[in-house]
């Protein structure tokens, strides 16, 4: 549990070394261990890192936070099914491949996909975090615990480490390839002014709440009207306006505002479609113009934008 809580603290503190090493020591409690201890262990270090880590579900419950937490951790089953060995580069192998599986698996389901918790997301500002570009977070997830088993063997001042030299080495390429994989090039300078107006809090009636965070926008723009007229587009986060009700005049307020900075806004609203159903959408608002252009996410994230199964929950 303790290499599961090491995980969540990669994520919370975004320090990607900490991945390898919360890694390594879960890898070196499974080698060579029966098939009841390595359920045990697994079930530990899942549970170690989903429920700090899925913590936020607990406004739906303590129940909703333990239910998607075992979700997650029933998964990690197929890892503890593997018969791994020491000083076994295979095993090390068959690891990273499961670890990658998983995470491909739940990329797909349930829900389309639930991806809080996937290793990439721990390596941003690391070297590895490159190997995204060429696939996806699942290649980041198999590069980092590949390495991570490997390291798993090292110990320090220990004299037979060069024994590992070939292990060593790979683990120093994969480094040096993700530092010197290519990086965008810069073209220019493109300015975004961002206007983070705010959330209400908890208290504030659903019905209001709404038209609370549209005006907490609203009122931020306008404070800093001179500084984001300097930017080459002004953008305002999804669910800043919702555009359910008295739309008229929610679109006439943003179009003033458009206009008084005179530059594009990206706009994240929430509208419904003419089927009825509700859409994270963002617009491109223009001064003098309106809407030109709009942009439909086409897959919800479950509980972060809408609930699963809420009858239910």
């Amino acid at each position: 549990m303790s290499a599961g809580l090491i995980l969540y603290c990669a994520f919370r503190y975004d320090i990607w070394l900490l991945t390898i090493l919360a890694i390594a020591i879960f890898y070196r409690r499974l080698v060579d261990q029966p098939l009841q201890k390595r359920l045990l262990v697994t079930f530990g270090f899942a549970a170690g890192f989903f429920v700090p880590h899925l913590w936020w579900i607990s406004v739906l419950g303590f129940d909703a936070l333990l239910l998607l937490s075992l979700l997650c951790m029933v998964l990690f089953a197929l890892i503890a099914f593997l018969p791994l060995h020491s000083n076994n580069f295979w095993s090390k192998l068959e690891f990273a491949s499961a670890w990658a599986l998983i995470e491909l698996v739940r990329s797909l389901y349930p829900w389309g996909g639930f991806g809080w918790g996937l290793l990439g997301y721990s390596q941003t500002t690391g070297p590895l975090v490159q190997y995204s570009r060429y696939a996806n977070v699942a290649l980041v997830a198999f590069v980092v615990v590949l390495i991570a088993a490997m390291v798993s063997d090292f110990r320090i001042l220990n004299p037979n480490i060069f024994k590992k030299s070939k292990e060593l080495l790979l683990v120093i390429t994969l480094l040096i390839i993700g530092v010197v994989l290519p990086a965008p090039q810069t073209n220019g300078v493109f300015k975004v002014g961002v206007v983070q107006g705010g959330v209400v809090p908890a208290f504030v009636p659903e019905s209001i709440r709404a038209s609370q965070v549209f005006a907490n926008h609203l009122r931020q723009t306008q404070a800093h009207a001179d500084l984001l007229r300097t930017s080459d587009v002004v953008v305002w986060p999804e669910n800043s306006v919702n555009l359910q009700e008295e739309s008229g005049i929610v679109g006439a307020q943003i179009q003033a505002v458009v206009d008084q900075i005179g530059k594009p806004f990206l706009i994240g609203v929430v509208r419904t479609n003419q089927d009825g159903q509700l859409e994270n959408a963002v617009l491109l608002w223009l001064p003098k113009t309106g809407i030109t252009a709009s942009y439909v996410k086409n897959h919800l994230v479950p509980f972060g934008e809408y609930i699963p199964m809420r009858n239910l929950l």
